[in-house]
């Protein structure tokens, strides 16, 4: 039987039981263990860690582990100095792309008013956003941890609070959002382009007070949703203003 001594850094307790925190935490384990495996049966998703140390040493999450081992862990945006060579957690995706679970259609619609490609369905089940992380190269953000311990996600992140707002404003720090922020590019609908179009080419669609008060839109390229700068547009405007 071995043992793991874990030292978990920054915000990372959060994501046990809360029955294992404010405790020290240990994790037994049979024989000899890949250390991703002993990090993620104590609570810790692997895509939630950016450095380990085991015994003092930078480790890959592949190591294997036996007897007794302290186990530090680090989450992005905190590494651990002297800063080790060894690093376990991949570098964000450039553009910045996300996958969203379920849970966070409002999360998916403040991303989609920044300009982020995110692809959210009430429809869609954890293979299908396991996989889509992975092919896609893309953030999966979600509140299950099981679903971030999947083997085949590389990059993810469990948002800690539950509302839109506290959310949003967590995903913008841990992935440095706000300079790559394109605001009114994506359709807050279906995640398509957005795409300037002639007055001309959509005046029918559009109601009486909207062809007389504005003059420029945009079409969405995937749901064909047309969109103007209404009254919508100015509170967006402030909610943006007020993010940082």
């Amino acid at each position: 039987m071995g043992l793991a001594r874990l030292t978990l850094h920054g915000d990372l307790e959060g994501l046990l039981a809360s029955v294992r925190r404010g405790k020290p935490v240990e994790q037994a384990f049979f024989g000899t263990a890949a250390v991703k495996d002993v990090v993620e049966a104590a609570g810790i998703p692997h895509p939630e860690v950016d450095y380990l140390l085991v015994d003092g040493s930078p480790v890959p999450l592949s190591q294997r582990i036996s007897g007794e081992v302290q186990v530090a862990v680090f989450p992005h945006g905190l590494p651990p100095h002297p800063l080790p060579s060894e690093r376990v957690g991949f570098p964000f995706p450039d553009p910045r792309r996300f996958v969203l679970d379920v849970h966070l259609g409002g999360l998916a619609s403040e991303l989609r008013m920044l300009g982020f490609d995110t692809i959210w369905s009430n429809h869609a089940d954890d293979p299908y956003l396991a996989r889509v992380a992975a092919t896609e190269d893309r953030v999966l953000l979600t509140r299950d941890l099981g679903l971030l311990k999947r083997s085949e996600v590389r990059h993810g992140y469990f948002p800690r609070t539950t509302s839109t707002q506290g959310q949003l404003q967590e995903v913008l720090r841990r992935f440095d959002l706000l300079p790559r922020a394109l605001p009114f590019n994506r359709c807050l609908r279906c995640n398509g382009r957005l795409l300037p179009v002639e007055k001309s080419e959509v005046e029918r669609e559009l109601p009486p007070c909207v062809r007389e008060e504005h003059d420029q839109f945009r079409r969405c390229q995937g749901c064909q949703q047309v969109y103007w700068k209404g009254s919508h547009h100015t509170e967006m405007l402030a909610r943006i203003s007020k993010l940082g």
